[in-house]
This record gives C-alpha cells, sequence and structure tokens, in this order.
C-alpha cells in the first residue's frame, strides 16, 4: 500500500486542514498577528489543527520630483 500524497500546508493563500486539506475560506475572521499560533478547528474532518499567519511586507520608493506611481 502506497504512502498518500503530502498535504501542502507552507505558504499557502489561506489555513490548510493538515489532515483533509480542506482551506479555510475565511481566514480573515480568525484571530492573531503574524507569526501568532491561532487554534483551528476545521470545519470539514472537524480535527484541531495549528496555523499562523504570515505577512510579507513590500515597500514602492520614489524621487520627491516624481509622481507616486
Amino acid at each position: 500500500m502506497s504512502e498518500p500524497e503530502p498535504i501542502d500546508c507552507d505558504y499557502t493563500r489561506e489555513p490548510v486542514c493538515p489532515f483533509c486539506a480542506h482551506k479555510v475560506r475565511d481566514a480573515w475572521e480568525l484571530k492573531g498577528d503574524d507569526g501568532d499560533e491561532i487554534e483551528h478547528t476545521c470545519g470539514k474532518c472537524e480535527q484541531e489543527f495549528k496555523c499562523c499567519r504570515n505577512v510579507r511586507v513590500t515597500w514602492t520608493s520614489w524621487k520627491p520630483e516624481e509622481k507616486r506611481p
């Protein structure tokens, strides 16, 4: 019997249940800041798992005499 495919749970667009691969569509409602551990119960398989929000900061720069892009 072959091993099941691993579930991709790293740096995804929304939290993914590591038990059944269900995606948390309303992740914006989860409480927590960048890097905080958040406990969540999967809406499909009802298993508890932990996740954390990863925030990526980007910057835009311009010269003072230029209009902002």
